[in-house]
């Protein structure tokens, strides 16, 4: 798998072979995939995001981010970013969607998604804690800091059959 870098060769943004495809993307690979579309470096990324390419860069070694991050970039690149979590066996279209459509209202919380997913779905917290091997705290600590690190929706959606959603939007 390929990871962006900042190289330039004759005025053009080039992709640089950072990874031996010993860390494949899975969770980040939306991001991935729209940051190539846009021609957006790790160093255009960083520099949106007032980090260093380092921090960017471990973003991808790791395959996660905290979600936090996610709608912070999306924004400051001018595009709204929204998940859900629907059944695999309800919905056949592909799970990321960028959409020329202006997005709507108000902006809500990063994990209202995932509240009304396990309302909808009943999935308690208690066997969310044991399905994923997390003790409550941790759980309480997802909603009083509204956020977490993608890998766990991600594991959400797989253990229970879902779909995560991702509809980038641009405002």
């Amino acid at each position: 798998m390929t990871c962006l870098n900042k190289h330039r060769s004759d005025g053009e943004k080039k992709a640089r072979n950072v990874r031996s495809g010993s860390y494949p993307l899975k969770n980040l690979k939306f991001l991935y995939d729209f940051a190539a579309e846009m021609n957006l470096t790790v160093g255009d990324l960083a520099a949106r995001m007032g980090l260093s390419r380092q921090s960017v860069y471990y973003w991808f070694k790791k395959d996660d981010v905290k979600i936090s991050n996610i709608y912070r970039l999306f924004d400051l690149l001018g595009y709204e970013i929204r998940f859900s979590l629907t059944d695999m066996k309800d919905e056949a279209n592909p799970n990321v969607k960028v959409t020329s459509k202006l997005y709507s209202p108000e902006t809500p919380k990063n994990l209202d998604f995932l509240t009304i997913a396990l309302n909808q779905y009943r999935i308690n917290k208690t066997d969310l804690c044991r399905d994923l091997n997390l003790g409550a705290t941790t759980i309480y600590s997802w909603q009083v800091h509204d956020d977490c690190f993608m890998s766990y929706i991600f594991r959400i959606a797989e253990l229970r059959g879902l779909r995560l959603n991702i509809n980038i939007n641009p405002k």
